[in-house]
């Protein structure tokens, strides 16, 4: 393979601005050397030195292995343009279907004629919309090419090349003098363009069949058909708006670059020689939940310390985080070799940047320009915002041995399919965000985390400075726009799980310790905050209720949440203020009108929601194992919730709570604050059980039945402040005519 025009004046050849007839003289200057060193080599194969510009990375071998042959006849020629073209398959695969065609030059066809002056010359096609010759791709043996483009010396690079193909065919079709054809039912090319809808990416019925070629990469059990003409193609050009299609859909298909290696299969006593400088820039444009979190998975992340710099670039908006984020950054000065915070004022002020999109712009020029410096250690750019969390520690080091110049870890939303990913074709957005349809995957554009490697930057800054986009508000969508307009493309990659993306809706940061709340945007940093995991971890490894421990018979206690939870919840309640007696007024509980004790419903507290899905994703597991008999109301979520509520006992105000059945089928007691060290006395004595406990943590909950066997009071807390969060879960009303209904047939 040889690409044209690389060796022709400046590095970035724009062939399409220099006129379609300056790439045929290219061709035809190609040609003839092809032909020379052919007829002239003495061996049994011919190394063919391709005009390659030496100094491209991407083309390291410029020289390619041919048959030698005394009959030109016998050498098959396939041009392409170099953007917007497809192979779907290899070589030999195209060579054969070529020679089904039995002739020597083989065009493209497609629906619109171009110039529309010759549509009235062509014939008409009975069986076929596609009519008119496409000079974009075609195939011929070589004396014949030689031969058509004889008479491109006296043109001039800017004239028309479909012109001159299209006035060749048409003059060919009355003298005859060369076997020419096109391909009208679309048997070898597919032109998109006006033919959208006419292509299908359907399940590959003979993916099995071994006279089906096997795609290397890709996906194999898929084809693409041509449901007009009912053909197969083996090339895919497009041109115009039909463009998306090719490189968003068909591409992700059929034509996948080399991904990255599996980060499971990379060690952690990994080669930091051979590892490229990184800059790291880490944006905060907007005040996010888990801000901590986000530090603390970069500081995790595997990476050369030496060879690691990172920039913190905090916007005006988010400046609310700014003491949070500071208190963080050891753990970035402990991996990287140089680290620096740029606020909104200092950008401005130093650096003459004052607002994100001249940040992201004077970013790219200082690293590119670092590369045309010294191209070998030139650094690559990887930008990454703080709503995206990498929590896969290795991804890094995949990125950068992918060999991709601009790619990003594909991360989506926990909740929901929001993610850093943009398709131009909705209907596989789906399949790619939820890993359905997993590789790399050519995208729209990309944000939030985005590697950029160093011979790519000046290509990039080239792309954007050139490019007007200031009517686009998104800087990312804009940025995309400015490279798809000059035809560098983007990538995105979910082989694995990299991370997942945070989003800041309803974070409200003037609720007291607001990350409490977040649960449902951002289940694992919650987890991972408020969550014991390694005892958590143990417990759900448990198979029986005899491995729980029991410190009272019946009665369950687990090392759950941590202290962090329990002390931020506690502030939460004492800063709402709301503490009242007045629980059967509020919540119609009269079983415990005689018994009220000193508390906040979850709901006065906005926590409601989260807790019961603390419930949800924690804790109805647990029961299922404690409560064999009955797992059906837990696989079933047959559980509601009764009072759910923070109680807080003093000697002053309540310092004892009589015996008292709990209105539930189940109560959830999670101690808040730790006996000892915050308060003195209290607990809780079953009755029927004779038994006391005293010795609760902060974070340890209490399982045990509600009603019937477990009578129990509190005890005296006689110096300090007790705190416990307490739920009552009562059946749904299926589920008590379901209990009912398992009871008479045991009987």
């Amino acid at each position: 393979m040889w690409v044209l025009g690389l060796d022709s004046g400046p590095r970035e050849v724009d062939v399409q601005s220099r006129g379609g007839a300056f790439k045929l003289k290219l061709l035809r200057k190609e040609l003839l050397r092809l032909s020379e060193q052919l007829l002239t080599s003495s061996s049994d194969t011919c190394a063919v030195d391709g005009p390659i510009d030496e100094n491209e990375e991407m083309f390291e071998d410029s020289t390619a292995k041919v048959p030698k042959t005394q009959d030109l006849n016998d050498v098959n020629i396939i041009f392409t343009d170099s953007s917007n073209v497809l192979f779907l398959t290899s070589s030999a695969e195209i060579e054969k279907a070529f020679r089904m065609f039995a002739t020597d030059l083989l065009f493209g066809a497609e629906i619109n004629c171009r110039p529309e002056s010759l549509v009235n010359r062509y014939p008409i096609q009975l069986d076929s919309p596609y009519s008119f010759l496409n000079s974009a791709v075609f195939i011929g043996k070589l004396p014949v090419l030689l031969n058509v483009l004889e008479n491109v010396k006296s043109l001039n690079d800017t004239d028309d090349d479909q012109l001159y193909f299209a006035k060749f065919y048409l003059k060919n079709l009355k003298k005859r003098q060369f076997k020419v054809r096109l391909d009208h039912h679309a048997r070898l090319f597919q032109n998109l363009n006006g033919a959208v809808e006419h292509v299908l990416i359907l399940p590959n019925l003979f993916s099995n069949s071994s006279n089906v070629e096997k795609l290397d990469k890709g996906f194999p059990d898929r084809m693409l058909i041509n449901s007009v003409t009912k053909s197969r193609p083996r090339i895919v050009q497009s041109y115009g708006a039909s463009t998306d299609l090719l490189n968003f859909q068909i591409s992700n298909y059929f034509a996948q670059p080399d991904h990255p290696p599996k980060t499971e299969d990379l060690s952690e006593n990994y080669s930091e020689s051979s590892l490229p400088k990184l800059y790291m820039a880490l944006f905060f444009e907007q005040p996010t939940p888990f801000v901590a979190e986000f530090i603390e998975y970069v500081s995790e992340l595997l990476y050369s310390k030496d060879k690691l710099t990172i920039a913190l670039y905090i916007a005006k908006s988010a400046e609310s985080q700014l003491a949070e984020i500071e208190s963080n950054l050891h753990l970035l000065t402990s991996v990287a070799s140089d680290v620096t915070v740029w606020t909104a004022e200092k950008s401005c002020d130093l650096l003459d940047r004052c607002d994100l999109r001249s940040v992201r712009m004077g970013l790219l020029k200082e690293v590119a320009e670092e590369y045309r410096k010294n191209r070998k250690e030139g650094p690559y750019l990887f930008r990454l915002d703080s709503s995206v969390h990498l929590n896969n520690r290795k991804v890094l080091l995949s990125l950068v041995k992918a060999n991709i110049g601009i790619l990003s870890p594909l991360v989506g939303h926990e909740t929901s399919m929001i993610s850093n990913y943009g398709g131009a074709v909705a209907e596989d957005y789906v399949a790619i965000v939820s890993r359905q349809m997993r590789g790399v995957v050519n995208a729209a554009y990309v944000t939030g985390a985005v590697l950029i490697k160093a011979h790519k930057l000046p290509i990039v800054v080239d792309a954007v400075e050139k490019c007007s986009n200031s009517h686009i508000e998104n800087i990312d969508i804009a940025e995309a726009f400015c490279l798809r307009n000059k035809g560098v493309l983007m990538y995105a990659v979910n082989i694995e799980r990299y991370g997942f993306l945070v989003t800041n809706d309803n974070f409200d940061q003037s609720l007291k310790h607001p990350e409490l709340f977040m649960l449902q945007n951002s289940l694992t940093n919650w987890k991972r905050r408020y969550v014991d995991t390694e005892e958590y971890t143990k417990l759900l490894n448990f198979t029986d209720f005899s491995q729980f421990e029991q410190p009272c018979r019946e009665v369950f206690r687990v090392n759950l949440f941590t202290q962090r939870f329990a002390k931020e919840l506690i502030e939460v309640a004492e800063h709402a203020g709301q503490w009242s007696r007045n629980r059967n007024g509020r919540n119609g509980h009269d079983a415990l009108a005689d018994y009220a004790s000193l508390d906040v419903h979850l709901g006065q507290l906005g926590f409601n929601d989260t807790w019961l899905s603390v419930i949800h994703h924690f804790v109805i597991r647990l029961m299922a194992v404690l409560y064999e008999e009955q797992r059906f109301i837990f696989e079933n979520e047959s559980l509601r919730p009764g009072f759910l509520f923070v109680s807080r006992f003093r000697p002053n105000e309540q310092g004892v709570l009589l015996p008292h059945h709990d209105p539930s089928i189940y109560t959830l007691n999670v101690a808040l604050n730790n006996p000892g060290l915050d308060f003195e006395g209290g607990g809780c004595h079953f009755i029927r059980q004779n038994c006391s406990i005293t010795d609760s943590r902060a974070g340890q909950m209490l399982i045990h039945p509600g009603r019937l066997t477990h009578l129990h009071q509190s005890l005296g807390t006689t110096t300090g402040s007790r705190y416990v969060l307490m739920s009552f879960m009562e059946l749904h009303v299926k589920a008590k005519r379901k209990l009912r209904m398992r009871s008479s047939s045991d009987n």
